[in-house]
C-alpha cells in the first residue's frame, strides 16, 4: 500500500479545500484564533469556525483571503 505524507495529500487531492478550521472551546483566546487563521491560510482551507465575540478578529487576519469566517454558538451558524 502506499502512504503519502499530509502535504502531498492535501496538495494533490486539493482536500484542504474543503476543511473547515474550528476552534469553539469556552475559554478560546485571541491567540487561538490567531493560530488557526494562520494554519488556515497555510494550508488554503475553505473556512475557520469561531466563537461569534472572535468573528471580527478573524476577519481582519483573513482579510483578502477567499476563507470564510463562520461564527458558531451554541449549535448555530452565522456566516459572515
Amino acid at each position: 500500500m502506499l502512504y503519502l505524507q499530509k502535504p502531498i495529500l492535501l496538495k494533490v487531492f486539493n482536500i484542504a479545500s474543503y476543511i473547515d478550521h474550528t476552534v469553539l472551546k469556552p475559554s478560546t483566546t485571541i491567540a487561538d484564533v490567531d493560530r488557526i487563521c494562520v494554519e488556515a491560510s497555510e494550508e488554503n482551507f475553505a473556512a475557520v469556525c469561531v466563537p461569534p465575540k472572535f468573528v471580527h478578529d478573524a476577519k481582519k487576519l483573513l482579510k483578502g483571503s477567499p476563507i470564510k469566517v463562520l461564527g458558531m454558538t451554541e449549535g448555530q451558524i452565522l456566516e459572515f
